[in-house]
């Protein structure tokens, strides 16, 4: 069970990890692409509009299937699709409509994942916290190191590290058995 926490941990240190990233420096990313205030706040406003409709969709979906971490894999890979595109998008409807995608695939990630942490946690729920910490940790480690590396790579490299962290994201839950899979005693 030790193995299976860990690994369940690492889902949430990628996971906001990838926020980590995102959160602080796409703004910059996109001023740097030429983009002005309007029109960056009009994007961000996409992403956040976003958010009220991808978790209700997971859970609707994670529920029908019967198999929440094959869709999380799933959206994990369309996320990282949606990422490499933005290098080659250069309007403003192309990458407000490629941010809504990545939006409504990237938020309701974690509310299934919520869900099935706590079911494989099961009587154990106490430790909840403790797993949703490395979350924390992964976000704040991850704008800190991603300041130093854009410091000297360039903005113009976001892309490329915000797929390599959802990617990671994706693996990790590789593996991972389903909830409704017997737990290790």
């Amino acid at each position: 069970m030790l193995h299976e926490r860990a690994r369940l941990g690492g889902g949430y240190f990628w996971y906001f990890a990838a926020l980590g990233v995102f959160v602080p420096y796409w703004p910059p990313y996109l001023a740097e692409r030429g983009f002005d205030a309007v029109q960056i706040g009009l994007v961000m406003g996409v992403f956040a509009g976003m958010r009220i409709v991808g978790p209700p969709l997971y859970a609707g979906r994670a529920d029908a299937s019967g198999r929440p971490l094959a869709l999380l894999r799933a959206a994990g890979l369309g996320t990282v699709a949606c990422i490499a595109a933005f290098p080659a998008l250069h309007s403003l409807w192309a990458v407000a409509l490629a941010l809504a995608v990545y939006s409504v695939l990237w938020n309701g990630f974690m509310s299934v994942y919520d869900a099935h942490v706590l079911q494989r946690l099961g009587d154990e729920t106490g430790r909840y916290g403790l797993l949703r910490l490395w979350g924390s940790i992964g976000f704040i480690a991850a704008s800190v190191l991603a300041g130093a590396w854009f410091e000297s790579a360039g903005l113009t490299s976001l892309p490329l590290v915000l797929a390599l962290l959802v990617g990671i994201t994706a693996a990790a839950l590789a593996g991972l058995p389903d909830a409704a899979a017997p737990r290790p005693a």
